[in-house]
């Protein structure tokens, strides 16, 4: 079954993938101009996508919102403020990753 990717901020749900989504995750990034995003939807945390982003300098935060759901928004490089970068270093503030040893919070409507 092919992955879903759709709108401005594009939507890769790879929950119903029959193979590993890696590739699919990087053919969406790879897609991506700069500045542009793409929220994943995945089934569990993505964490060996985590070290892959981190490498290449993309921008990313990572939310639990169910047992079984995680959605990790990832935006290019390229388009970031000033403010919004670390002057020793050069990487984004915004990189989180999530604990993977707590419940999800609530959502409300």
């Amino acid at each position: 079954m092919p992955a879903d990717v759709t709108g401005p901020t594009r939507t890769l749900d790879v929950r119903s993938l029959e193979s590993p989504p890696y590739d699919a995750v990087v053919a969406a990034l790879g897609d991506l101009g700069p500045g542009e995003t793409v929220e994943i939807v995945a089934g569990a945390a993505p964490v060996p996508l985590y070290d892959a982003l981190d490498r290449n300098g993309w921008i990313y935060e990572s939310v639990r919102v169910a047992p079984d759901v995680w959605r990790v928004r990832v935006t290019a490089p390229g388009t970031e403020r000033r403010d919004d970068r670390d002057g020793e270093t050069g990487r984004s503030r915004e990189r989180r990753r999530p604990r993977t040893d707590r419940p999800p919070r609530p959502t409300h409507p």
